[in-house]
């Protein structure tokens, strides 16, 4: 059983179809050419944008020379052959992306600050409850003098 829920080939492929009212050939053929199209921009290196969603692109890796180093837990020291270098594909979630992921998710949609406190007691009791999430909510109304 997978953590989070996931959304298949075939399900984009259906909600798409019913969406714009087109083939389902037609949408298959679509989506398959823009999967392509990314793949092979990342394997070239190129950083891959999608629009409202996120930017694909790489974290660097550098080469590490050959040599010793010290190993403070063993305190021993090891011999390393050069290492090459790499590039890892990163991803940069678009910023509504991000808010609607944490909103979304983190403690439901619109949470109260009694929800979000329970929530915190609950499933971090070790993190530390901010004074100023217990104290109440001036009105923009009422100023305190």
């Amino acid at each position: 059983m997978a953590k989070y829920p996931k959304l298949t080939h075939k399900e984009i492929n259906d909600e798409v179809v019913k969406r714009t009212g087109q083939s389902s050939q037609l949408v298959g053929a679509v989506i398959r050419a823009y999967r392509d199209v990314m793949r092979e921009a990342i394997t070239n290196g190129v950083e891959v944008v999608i629009p409202e969603m996120c930017t694909l692109t790489f974290r660097d890796h550098p080469p590490r020379p050959a040599g010793e180093y010290w190993d403070g837990l063993t305190k021993t020291r090891h011999y390393f052959p050069n290492r090459q270098g790499y590039y890892a594909l990163n991803i940069k979630p678009h910023e509504k992306v991000k808010q609607g992921i944490k909103r979304n998710t983190l403690y439901g949609d619109a949470a109260t600050k009694e929800e979000w406190l329970e929530f915190v007691k609950t499933y971090r009791p070790d993190q530390q409850v901010r004074d100023w999430l217990l104290k109440e909510d001036i009105d923009d109304g009422e100023q305190d003098e």
